[in-house]
């Protein structure tokens, strides 16, 4: 699971932000992830994170959200977490889990 884009000014200037997740599985080609996770126009890069009582199962926050993979990345739903004003504008750098 990557999180990129096509270069620094897509991926950290909100007015130029353009990144998309990508993930692969074993050996195989990267492939974009679309289902459930927000389009990549105006996404700066997500920060990802997992945890070992969870496997399987990953986390992103970037301007636009948190989000949560219960299958490898494959698909994605929005947490019901209230998103403040300034991260809608700037990028989020780091992501801690902490399962119940």
């Amino acid at each position: 699971m990557i999180s990129a884009a096509h270069g620094p000014q897509q991926a950290h200037n909100p007015q130029s932000a353009e990144s998309a997740l990508y993930r692969r599985s074993g050996n195989g080609p990267w492939q974009r992830v679309q289902d459930g996770f927000p389009e990549p126009r105006g996404l700066l890069t997500a920060v990802l994170a997992t945890h070992e009582a969870e496997p399987g199962v990953f986390y992103a926050a970037n301007n636009k959200g948190a989000f949560r993979s219960a299958d490898a990345g494959s698909s994605w739903e929005a947490l019901p977490i209230r998103w403040p004003q300034g991260m809608r504008i700037g990028r989020a750098h780091a992501l801690a889990v902490v399962p119940e």
